[in-house]
């Protein structure tokens, strides 16, 4: 199957940002769709966000299996950006950009730029599933939180989002990890904080070896992009990350509880929040299983809400960049993606 996009677009412009989500078209699969474009056939549509320690990221970084998994299921595909931390912090930048998207397509916007396309499907915006992995994983849960004027997610599919964010895990002391931290100068820094319009789509070009350890390579040439990639990585091996992007005040006037619950899914827990899924590698030592996902899923049970947890044996952070339908994960991330599609058809 071509995985390529149908064709990608703006979905949200601000401050000198275009902000893209690249759509992936299912196949047809009657004769009627073809010819009769005047009465789309209304389809399931599936967010797949990016991780990228809400520093970086690029679609492509999403698993390839899923997009095909849901193309095959019928499934629109929207693989969008968002813009970046550090220059907007976690509420501002990522999680407003995922709600504004969301808000795009509840108001038929989708289903303007299908048809002007001459595509015989529209969005049931009844189906529509939200998954990301990690830090996209998390804009993912932000869309079911009670403040939002639009309706949240039919159901979600967390892959090993951070969140529990008052945990003290955030601020203690961690295990060092198993990988090799590219050189940050103070030139790098400032090109990341002075780059306007604030970037949406940065690549990272790294994916874990078959030992499951990260490599990183040392920029050949510094630019935007090589700067971007070697602050970010700094960032998050040495648990700088939210104090980055999302920094607790210097004057310490709240709780640190306080502080992060507009951004954190377990202090936004409610009756009405959507059937969730949680996959989730257990030997995950970048982001613990045991202090992120399953604390959420714990408090989602208790408020009566459907949820289901996947663990993956020996899984590592970012396994889905390397994940293929013959893989290990897939077995995983298939069953999860079965529950799904049960959840919107119920």
């Amino acid at each position: 199957m071509d995985l390529e996009p149908a064709f990608s677009l703006a979905y949200k412009e601000v401050d000198g940002s275009r902000i893209l989500t690249d759509v992936f078209i299912p196949p047809t699969k009657s004769q009627q769709q073809v010819s009769d474009p005047g009465h789309p056939t209304e389809v399931p549509v599936i967010y797949v966000i990016h991780g990228g320690g809400w520093l970086m990221g690029h679609p492509s970084m999403n698993p390839k299996a899923q997009i095909e998994d849901s193309l095959e299921r019928g499934w629109i595909v929207l693989a969008p950006d968002h813009r970046l931390c550090p220059q907007l912090n976690i509420l501002d930048g990522p999680m407003a950009d995922i709600r504004s998207l969301h808000a795009w397509v509840h108001d038929g916007h989708l289903d303007t730029e299908l048809k002007a396309r001459a595509v015989p499907l529209s969005a049931d915006k009844r189906k529509i599933i939200a998954t990301g992995s990690a830090s996209g994983g998390h804009a993912c849960l932000g869309l079911a939180f009670d403040n939002e004027a639009t309706p949240p997610p039919a159901a979600i599919l967390d892959l090993y989002a951070p969140k529990n964010f008052h945990h003290p895990w955030w601020t203690g002391l961690r295990d060092k990890l198993d990988v090799n931290v590219p050189q940050l100068t103070p030139e790098m820094e400032q090109m990341v904080f002075s780059e306007y319009p604030i970037p949406s789509r940065v690549d990272l070009p790294v994916k874990p070896n078959a030992e499951g350890k990260i490599v990183l390579p040392e920029a050949e040439a510094i630019n935007h992009t090589t700067a971007r990639v070697s602050y970010a990585t700094n960032i998050i091996l040495k648990h700088q990350l939210l104090d980055v992007c999302f920094p607790y005040p210097t004057d310490r006037t709240v709780s640190a509880k306080e502080h992060y619950r507009p951004i954190d899914p377990i202090q936004n827990v409610h009756l009405r929040w959507p059937p969730t899924c949680f996959v989730h590698g257990v030997d995950d030592n970048l982001l613990p299983h045991t202090v992120t996902t399953l604390p959420l899923m714990e408090a989602l049970q208790q408020h009566g809400v459907k949820c289901k947890f996947v663990g993956i044996e020996g899984g590592k952070h970012m396994f889905v960049i390397s994940m293929t339908r013959q893989s290990k994960e897939w077995s995983a991330m298939g069953e999860a993606m079965d529950w799904l599609a049960a959840v919107i058809d119920e």
